[in-house]
């Protein structure tokens, strides 16, 4: 089933430029709300990895505010395209599960607004870990799709039984489905935010901030 859902979003991803023009208007119609959620000292003057830059939107706007030197890496050829045009040559195409960059290399790693479209969420955490320096940030922010009312509600009682046993394993809806469950067309991953924290607390993150009613989470190396 995940190795399915890899292959429509990788497809989605590769041949659907509206969505990545999209994405950058939606980023500065939503800039100041957006830009709100990230903890500014770590991005302030740091070197940072935006894994899943889109249109490098986001990027741009942290390497022109707050003087990040920002290195973004995104699935589609389309995105990257549009980024190095409009901002900047700093990014790279990369799956996020084999990140192109050696070990103890970022201050800083942000997640916005991705995590719910990653298939295999432990293997890019692990990627995220090798990467990240000693002592540095893995900021994530993704809305939490239990809240959503498409969500089946068997899927909300399996995550919060899930929840009290004390599991970690992940569950999916179906991507690029009409009408899918979660509302979003290009997510999969139902994004509990007690799992994400168990899976990063397994794989040595720890975790500094947090906020259950969205999937908002700080965690340090």
């Amino acid at each position: 089933m995940k190795h399915e859902y890899k292959q429509a979003l990788t497809k989605y991803y590769t041949t659907d430029t509206q969505y990545f023009e999209n994405l950058d208007k939606h980023f500065y119609k939503n800039e100041k709300q957006y830009v709100s959620k990230l903890p500014r000292k770590a991005f302030e003057g740091k070197l940072v990895l935006e894994a899943g830059c889109g249109s490098g939107a986001m990027a741009n706007w942290l390497e022109k505010n707050w003087n990040a030197s920002v290195v973004g890496v995104d699935l589609s050829l389309f995105g990257l395209t549009m980024a190095h045009k409009k901002y900047s040559p700093h990014f790279a195409q990369s799956d996020l599960e084999q990140i192109p960059f050696k070990g103890n290399t970022f201050d800083t790693i942000l997640l916005f607004d991705v995590l719910e479209h990653v298939v295999y969420p432990q293997a890019v955490f692990k990627e995220f870990h090798r990467v990240l320096k000693k002592g540095g940030y893995l900021v994530i922010i993704s809305p939490n799709l239990i809240f959503n009312p498409r969500v089946p509600v068997s899927t909300k009682i399996w995550e919060l039984l899930d929840t009290l046993s004390g599991s970690s394993e992940f569950r999916y809806v179906a991507p690029l489905v009409d009408g899918c469950a979660c509302g979003d067309q290009e997510a999969t991953l139902i994004t509990n935010p007690v799992k994400v924290m168990r899976c990063l607390s397994n794989i040595g993150f720890v975790i500094v901030r947090k906020n259950r009613v969205r999937c908002n989470l700080i965690a340090k190396k």
